[in-house]
C-alpha cells in the first residue's frame, strides 16, 4: 500500500513537471490564445484593401532603384485586372457579328477601326495599372466607374460611324478617357518624382478625351466622324511613340551632359514587367476562350449535317488548344528574357505587334465559325460565302503564326541566358539549332496557309490541315 501511494506522488509530480500547475496552464493557454489572435490580425491588416489606409496618396508599383523587389501588394489587382479583360474580351468579340452577316471587305475595314480603338483603350489602361499599386476608395470609384464606361461600349459596339450607336459609343469613349486623364493628373500632383511623366501622358488622354468628345457631338458629318475614329484607333501607338520622342527631347535638353538612358530614367517611371506581361496573357487566354465559345455552335439550332458539325467544331477546339499550349506552355519565358526588359525599342515593337496578332486570332475564329456553319449546314446562318470564309480562316492563321516569329526574335530564345549563365554552351547551341528549326518551319506553315484558300477545297479539309499544323508546330516545340 505503502508503494502505490508513492508510486502515485511520483505520477502527479512526474505530471506537474510536464504540464505546469492549474494557474501556469490558464496563462499559457492565454499567452498562446493572444500570440494567435496577434498574428491573425497582422496578416489581415496587412493583407487588406485598407492596410495603408482607406484614402492612399498613389505610389509606384517599381522604381529604378528596386526594380527586382515582388511584393504582396501586386497581386492585389488580380482578379479586378482580370474582370475587365474579361469584358474586353467579350467586347471585342462582339464586333465580329456584322463579318458572318455582310461577308465583304468593307465590314472588315469597319471591324478595324472600332478594333483598334478598343485595344488601343485597353493598352492605355494596362500602362496606368502596370505603373500605380493602389487599392483604396478612390481607385475603387475609378475602376468602377471605368467599368460602367466598358459596358456602355459593350451596348453600343454594332454599327459603322454613320450608325446611331456611333454618337453614345464615342462619348463612352471620351468617359474612359476622362478618367485616365484625372488619375493621371493625379498622381502628377502626388508623386514630384513621376512629374514629368505623368503630365505627358495625362495630357495625351485628355487629348484623347477631346477627340472622343468631338466626334460624339457629331450629327451629320459622318465622314468627320470616321476620321476621327480612325485616330482613336491608332490612338496608343500614336501615344506611345510620341511619349517616347518628348522624353528624349526633354532628356537631353535638361540633362545634356549625362547618357541618354540615364537621363531618361530620371524623368519617365518604369513598368512593373512581370505584372504587365501577365496582363497581355490574361488578355490572350480571355480572347482563345472567346473565339472558343464563338465557333461552337449550339445543337438546339436547326442544321443539316451533324456529323459535319461536330468534325467541324473539333478541329477547331483543337487549333484553339494547340495555340493555348504554343503560347504558353512549350516555352518558359522569364521576365528577364523579355522583350519589355530587353530594351527599349525591342519592347516598343513588341507593344506594336502584340494587337495584331489578338486581331488576327479574332479574324481566324470568325472565318473558323463561318466554315463550321457550312459544314453543319446550319439553317439560321446567312448562306456562307465558302472562299471568304476560307480566307478569314488562313489569312487569320498566317497572320498569328507570323506575329508570334516577329514576338519570339524580340526576346531572348528561352533558356539560353540561364544555360549559358551556367556554363551549359553546348546545351545553349542545341537550343538555338531547335528554336532557328522551328521558326523555319511556322514560317513555311504561315506561307503554306496564306496560299491555301482554294475553291476547290472542302471547308473541313482546311480545317484538318490548320489543325494539323499546330499539332506539328507543338510536336516541335
Amino acid at each position: 500500500m505503502f508503494k502505490s501511494k508513492q508510486t502515485d506522488f511520483k505520477a502527479q509530480r512526474i505530471k506537474s513537471q510536464s504540464y505546469g500547475s492549474f494557474r501556469e496552464q490558464r496563462r499559457r493557454a492565454a499567452m498562446r490564445k493572444d500570440s494567435y489572435a496577434r498574428l491573425k490580425e497582422e496578416s489581415v491588416l496587412q493583407y487588406s484593401w485598407f492596410a495603408d489606409g482607406i484614402f492612399q496618396a498613389p505610389r509606384l508599383r517599381v522604381d529604378w532603384n528596386r526594380l527586382s523587389q515582388d511584393g504582396h501588394s501586386e497581386m492585389r489587382y488580380v482578379s479586378l485586372n482580370a474582370f475587365f479583360d474579361t469584358l474586353f474580351a467579350v467586347t471585342l468579340t462582339s464586333l465580329h457579328s456584322e463579318i458572318g452577316q455582310q461577308q465583304d471587305n468593307r465590314v472588315l475595314v469597319h471591324w478595324a477601326q472600332y478594333f483598334g480603338m478598343l485595344i488601343s483603350l485597353w493598352l492605355s489602361t494596362a500602362e496606368y495599372s502596370s505603373r500605380f499599386d493602389n487599392d483604396d476608395v478612390s481607385h475603387k470609384i475609378f475602376w468602377s466607374l471605368y467599368g460602367v464606361g466598358i459596358l456602355g461600349l459593350l451596348m453600343h459596339v454594332e454599327g459603322d460611324p454613320g450608325s446611331s450607336n456611333a454618337p453614345v459609343f464615342a462619348l463612352c469613349f471620351a468617359w474612359q478617357y476622362m478618367l485616365l486623364a484625372g488619375h493621371w493628373f493625379r498622381c502628377a500632383i502626388a508623386i514630384k518624382r513621376a512629374r514629368f511623366h505623368c503630365g505627358l501622358i495625362g495630357v495625351i488622354m485628355a487629348i484623347h478625351m477631346s477627340i472622343s468628345l468631338w466626334a460624339g457631338s457629331i450629327q451629320e458629318n459622318n465622314h468627320t466622324r470616321n476620321l476621327l475614329f480612325w485616330i482613336l484607333a491608332f490612338g496608343y501607338p500614336l501615344e506611345l511613340l510620341s511619349s517616347v520622342l518628348v522624353q528624349a527631347i526633354a532628356a537631353r535638353c535638361w540633362y545634356p551632359r549625362e547618357a541618354f538612358l540615364q537621363s531618361r530614367k530620371k524623368l519617365m517611371i518604369p513598368l512593373n514587367n512581370q505584372f504587365h506581361i501577365d496582363r497581355f496573357s490574361t488578355l490572350m487566354l480571355m480572347v482563345l476562350a472567346q473565339v472558343a465559345k464563338a465557333v461552337v455552335w449550339r445543337p438546339r439550332q436547326i442544321f443539316g449535317n451533324p456529323r459535319g458539325l461536330y468534325e467541324g467544331c473539333g478541329c477547331a477546339f483543337v487549333v484553339l488548344v494547340c495555340l493555348k499550349v504554343f503560347s504558353f506552355d512549350c516555352d518558359y519565358l522569364d521576365a528577364d528574357d523579355h522583350a519589355l526588359r530587353r530594351s527599349l525599342w525591342r519592347g516598343i515593337a513588341f507593344l506594336l505587334i502584340y494587337p495584331i496578332k489578338i486581331g488576327s486570332l479574332f479574324l481566324m475564329g470568325c472565318g473558323m465559325e463561318l466554315l463550321i456553319a457550312e459544314i453543319g449546314e446550319i439553317n439560321s446562318v446567312r448562306s456562307v460565302q465558302h472562299y471568304w470564309a476560307q480566307q478569314l480562316t488562313c489569312y487569320g492563321f498566317s497572320s498569328v503564326l507570323l506575329a508570334d516569329i516577329l514576338m519570339r526574335h524580340l526576346h531572348h530564345i528561352p533558356y539560353v541566358r540561364l544555360l549559358l549563365l551556367h556554363q551549359e554552351r553546348r546545351r545553349a547551341s542545341i537550343v538555338i539549332n531547335v528554336f532557328r528549326m522551328q521558326m523555319w518551319v511556322q514560317a513555311g506553315f504561315a506561307i503554306a496557309s496564306f496560299l491555301l484558300p482554294s475553291d476547290s477545297l472542302s471547308s473541313l479539309t482546311v480545317l484538318i490541315l490548320t489543325a494539323a499544323s499546330m499539332v506539328v508546330l507543338c510536336v516541335i516545340n
